[in-house]
């Protein structure tokens, strides 16, 4: 059984699809079926159900078959970088030096318990601010809305209600094992760099400074910032509530799921995600 035919197979779960995960290995669609295959063979069982299903369905052995298989790749990706290090490193047979950790947290519902866009646009208003037909402030310069961004934390945080605590709390263990801490959010950067200055974040992943990012990759976004801290996406984590934050989760190792989004609950119990509490249903009522 050899480790390609583990990377297929885990990409083909992770995309949910044979042409994608093709496409992501830079091989044809037709290898990657022979991987998982090869695979099946071995296995004398039915990893991936057949009949032509879009999205890929995994069976339940597939399901049981991907945790592990991803934590055969995680210890060798681990076990050729710590060798890596000794050989590369000065003087030959220390130890090699601590890899790299980021942890990134989506913003809405997940750190905090409202909805920043919505919550931040009103206390615009409340500023005076013009809000255009779209819905976001305009006619300002980037650091008055930084100013307005810093205002509406302070005001929410005079509350003691703006934070999920089991998400921060989180959040602050990361600091603490001196990880890198990331937020993402599809909010305008003035909104999440207010945030991200109150719980001492390294970076955030957000739109510009002043329109809410549309459409962007932010799983591609997220394995950037991985490589730019020398971190390897095997030790990294992700917080997320919600499915559309799936890219994201599944470009990590350690993909923790906030709440109970019907969606990710399926990914989460095949891959044996990690999990905790969601904000309550009625602060976290949908727009």
């Amino acid at each position: 059984m050899e480790l390609r035919y583990l990377t297929a197979f885990c990409e083909v779960a992770k995309e949910r699809s044979f042409t994608r995960a093709a496409g992501n290995l830079h091989c044809a669609q037709s290898t990657i079926t022979g991987y998982v295959k090869h695979l099946e063979h071995a296995l004398s069982t039915e990893l991936i159900r057949r009949g032509g299903r879009q999205p890929v369905e995994l069976t339940e052995a597939g399901a049981l078959f991907l945790v592990r298989a991803r934590q055969v790749l995680q210890v060798m990706e681990t076990a050729d970088r710590e060798i890596r290090g000794v050989v590369e490193g000065s003087p030959a047979g220390g130890a090699a030096a601590p890899a790299s950790v980021v942890a990134f947290f989506d913003i809405d519902e997940t750190l905090i318990r409202g909805r920043s866009m919505p919550d931040f646009v009103a206390h615009c208003r409340r500023l005076g601010l013009r809000i255009s037909a779209r819905g976001v402030p305009e006619g300002c310069t980037p650091s008055e809305l930084a100013r307005a961004g810093r205002s509406w934390v302070e005001a929410e945080l005079t509350q003691e209600r703006f934070f999920h605590e089991p998400v921060r709390q989180a959040l602050r263990r990361h600091k603490e094992d001196g990880h890198h801490v990331v937020l993402v959010t599809g909010a305008f950067e003035a909104c999440a760099r207010s945030i991200a200055e109150a719980v001492a974040a390294d970076d955030v992943l957000t739109g510009d400074s002043t329109a809410p990012a549309a459409g962007c990759d932010q799983a591609e976004r997220a394995r950037a910032v991985m490589r730019r801290y020398g971190a390897h996406p095997v030790d990294c984590y992700a917080y997320g509530n919600h499915a559309a934050g799936l890219p994201l989760l599944q470009s990590v190792g350690h993909p923790v799921l906030v709440g109970d989004d019907p969606e990710l609950d399926v990914w989460a119990r095949q891959g044996g995600w990690l999990r905790l509490p969601g904000v309550e249903t009625s602060r976290a009522s949908r727009i």
